[in-house]
């Protein structure tokens, strides 16, 4: 890694606000189409192993949930389904 790249990731471990900002970093990025394996590899490196694991676990699945119930919202059909015939 280089060292500005060490530094950053240092300085967001160190922060208090941090693990909310990755949680929502995940939210994010599940609307913005950001693939999940980058956020989670991300993830550990900046955090470790078991911190990051945690942190990705409790993103993806929130964001699954915030971008899955907002598609229903919006009107999209579930999976599976079949649009409704007037």
């Amino acid at each position: 890694m280089p060292r500005s790249t060490a530094r950053a990731s240092e300085q967001l471990d160190g922060a208090p606000f941090a693990p909310l900002a990755v949680i929502l970093a995940f939210v994010v990025g599940g609307f913005a189409i950001v693939p999940v394996t980058l956020l989670i590899a991300v993830t550990a490196l900046v955090f470790g192993p078991v911190q990051g694991a945690l942190y990705s676990f409790i993103g993806a699945t929130l964001s699954a949930t915030v971008v899955m119930h907002s598609a229903g919202s919006w009107g999209a059909m579930p999976c599976g389904g079949s649009p409704e015939r007037a």
